[in-house]
C-alpha cells in the first residue's frame, strides 16, 4: 500500500494543478443486468462511463486536473479504480452480480473513505484542491441499514461545503427518500430511460468548467442543461 501512495504522490508533485476529485458510486446488483426495453442497464452505463473518460482525456485542462474513483456495489462495495490521474487510463467494465443485494451505505462509506484519504495526500503534497464530487447512480432501494449512518456523514459534508453530491435513480424500483437523505442541495433526479451517455456527457462538461474556475469560485451546476437526461423525482 505504501508504494501505491508513493506513485500516486508523484504525480502530484510533478503535475501541481490544481485537483478536482470525482468519485463514482455505481450500483452492479442483478438487477442492472436485466434487458428492458431500452437496452441493459449495464451495458449502457459502461458506454457512459466510457464517454465520460473520452471527454475528460481530450480537454486540454482537464486531463490534468481531474481524477476519477470508481467503487461499484450490491450486497458489498469494492473499488474499480482508486484516484490518480486519468490521461492514459482506461475506463473499466463493470459486470452486474449474479446474486446480491444493494448496499448503499457501505458504497458510499467506501467512497468518503476514498475521498478523504485523497484530499489528505493533496494537502501532504501542497496541491489545491476544489470541492469534490461525490455521483451515486442507483437501480434499488437498500437492501440493509448502512444507508443511514453513511447518508449521515455525507450530508454534513456536503452543508459544509465540502463536497458535491449528484444522487441519480434509474427506472422505477428507487427510494428517492433514501437518495435525498445523502443530498441536502441537489434533490435526486431520476435518469430518462437508460441516458446514460447524455448524464456523462453533463458530468464531463461540469466538472471541466469546474477545472477552469477560481478555486473560490461557488460552481453551480448547469441544470437546464441537465434536462434532456433526467426527470425530476
Amino acid at each position: 500500500m505504501q508504494s501505491k501512495y508513493k506513485i500516486l504522490d508523484q504525480d502530484l508533485i510533478h503535475n501541481p494543478t490544481p485537483r478536482v476529485a470525482v468519485c463514482l458510486c455505481l450500483d452492479i446488483s442483478p438487477s442492472m443486468g436485466i434487458y428492458t426495453s431500452s437496452g441493459i442497464p449495464i451495458d449502457e452505463l459502461n458506454q457512459g462511463v466510457a464517454t465520460f473518460y473520452n471527454a475528460i482525456q481530450n480537454d486540454a485542462r482537464a486531463r490534468y486536473a481531474v481524477e476519477v474513483a470508481i467503487v461499484a456495489f450490491s450486497s458489498n462495495a469494492s473499488v474499480v479504480r482508486d484516484f490518480g490521474s486519468i490521461l492514459d487510463a482506461v475506463p473499466p467494465r463493470l459486470q452486474s452480480c449474479n446474486t446480491g443485494g444493494t448496499s448503499i451505505g457501505t458504497a458510499m462509506a467506501t467512497c468518503l473513505k476514498l475521498l478523504e484519504d485523497r484530499k489528505q495526500q493533496y494537502k501532504d503534497t501542497g496541491v489545491d484542491y476544489y470541492q469534490p464530487w461525490l455521483v451515486l447512480i442507483t437501480d434499488g432501494t437498500p437492501t440493509d441499514d448502512t444507508h443511514i449512518s453513511a447518508a449521515l456523514d455525507v450530508a454534513e459534508q456536503v452543508r459544509k461545503k465540502q463536497l458535491t453530491v449528484i444522487p441519480i435513480s434509474v427506472g422505477v424500483g428507487v427510494d428517492s427518500q433514501v437518495l435525498a437523505s445523502f443530498s441536502p442541495k441537489i434533490a435526486p433526479l431520476k435518469l430518462k430511460g437508460l441516458e446514460f451517455d447524455k448524464f456523462f456527457q453533463w458530468l464531463s462538461a461540469s466538472v471541466c468548467q469546474v477545472s477552469m474556475s477560481r478555486l473560490d469560485e461557488d460552481f453551480q451546476q448547469d441544470m437546464e442543461a441537465a434536462k434532456s437526461w433526467y426527470d425530476p423525482l
